[in-house]
């Protein structure tokens, strides 16, 4: 092997590192850049999301009834379609957790209090409902008393 065909499978073998080096900086700062873009994403859809919790009348009453039949006070009973309006809206943020829309601490710092004291409620008798209708619902519930038995072993 002659001096020249060793320079050269050595600058072959340096220009690969060098390729392999900026590849793996290149997918290192996609990743990081990928991850900083879905935490915006998903910064502007809880926003969404919490925009239309505190301008919907139909949460709002519910979430007035939930209130006030934990402070014993006199409350309007939902409607069966206002609750069934604010099931849906957990069903929802359900959906966008499991599409990675949204992280799911995030969501149960901002909204499970009132999913699980209505699912706790008996008055509304949630506990009773057909899990084929309300499957994404449950599912919430099941996730956010999840996080919080978490949050419980973590104190």
């Amino acid at each position: 092997m002659s001096f020249i065909s060793f320079s050269i499978e050595v600058l072959a073998l340096l220009a690969s590192l060098l390729t392999a080096s900026i590849a793996t900086a290149a997918f290192i700062y996609t990743k990081k850049e990928y991850r900083l873009h879905m935490e915006k994403e998903q910064a502007q859809a809880l926003s969404k999301f919490n925009e239309r919790y505190s301008s919907d009348k139909n949460i709002e009453i519910v979430v007035k009834y939930l209130i006030g039949e934990r402070e014993g006070a006199e409350v309007v009973i939902p409607t069966t379609y206002q609750l069934e309006l604010f099931l849906r809206f957990f069903e929802e943020l359900e959906y966008a957790i499991s599409q990675k829309m949204l992280d799911e601490k995030h969501t149960f710092d901002m909204f499970s209090y009132y999913a699980l004291t209505a699912f706790d409620s008996e008055e509304l008798f949630l506990e009773d409902l057909d899990e084929t209708c309300w499957n994404r619902f449950l599912a919430f519930i099941e996730r956010m008393k999840r996080i919080e038995l978490e949050n419980q072993h973590l104190q």
